[in-house]
């Protein structure tokens, strides 16, 4: 392609899209009104969701610390209280994270990040939006890990509060529930683009899912 040489150009080079292999789709539309969504645009939406759930979860974080302030005023209940708070915060990030998936994903068709960049989540059979069986599997899958991403750390001393890991070596426990949920997220990545008729990856095909975007503007 001949660059012009003038001040505005006589042509916009607006026909970009993801390389062969790295997550689109080899397989033909499945409508005209909808194409097999690309890896790299699923990964941003899923990006755009982790921010969001990171930026509740420090919201809840600063709120459960002064919990811990409070409760722990009296040094003979301070484990216990502790554990309490803990649990609490634990219990909090995992129902955000459900709130987030399977709620949006039934009534909304897509999370918040997939709403942003226009992207579905259907069953691959129907077309139509996901029962709550394969939205259930789809977040355990996808969004579970992320649980244990953002409150390791509220877990791990959860269940060392709790004594269910008395002999443990705590930085080894850390380092596993901080490194494997990472693993995993690079096997469904991997998952999606081996898939390469629909882009379904590990978590789509268990859940019997697949993610499309709108070709054109919405009718």
């Amino acid at each position: 392609m001949t660059r012009p040489t003038g001040d505005a150009p006589r042509r916009w080079d607006l026909d970009w899209q993801p390389l062969r292999g790295i997550g689109r789709p080899e397989r033909d539309p499945p409508s005209l009104e909808a194409s097999y969504a690309e890896l790299p645009l699923r990964a941003v939406a899923f990006g755009i969701d982790v921010l969001l759930v990171w930026l509740i979860f420090q919201l809840m974080t600063q709120a459960r610390s002064l919990l811990v302030l409070w409760f722990t005023r009296d040094d003979a209940a301070a484990n216990d209280s502790a554990l309490v708070v803990s649990g609490l915060g634990l219990l909090l990030t995992i129902a955000l994270v459900t709130l987030l998936a399977v709620y949006f994903w039934r009534v909304f068709r897509a999370t918040p990040g997939q709403m942003a960049l226009g992207l579905f989540v259907l069953e691959r059979g129907s077309g139509l939006r996901l029962r709550r069986r394969s939205a259930f599997v789809r977040w355990l899958l996808l969004y579970a890990p992320l649980v244990a991403l953002l409150s390791y750390t509220a877990l791990i001393d959860a269940l060392f509060r709790s004594r269910v890991l008395v002999d443990a070596d705590p930085l080894l426990v850390a380092s596993a529930a901080y490194f494997v949920p990472l693993a995993w997220y690079l096997v469904l990545s991997l998952s999606v683009v081996l898939e390469k008729r629909r882009g379904r990856g590990l978590h789509d095909r268990l859940a019997g899912s697949v993610v499309v975007r709108r070709e054109g503007p919405p009718a």
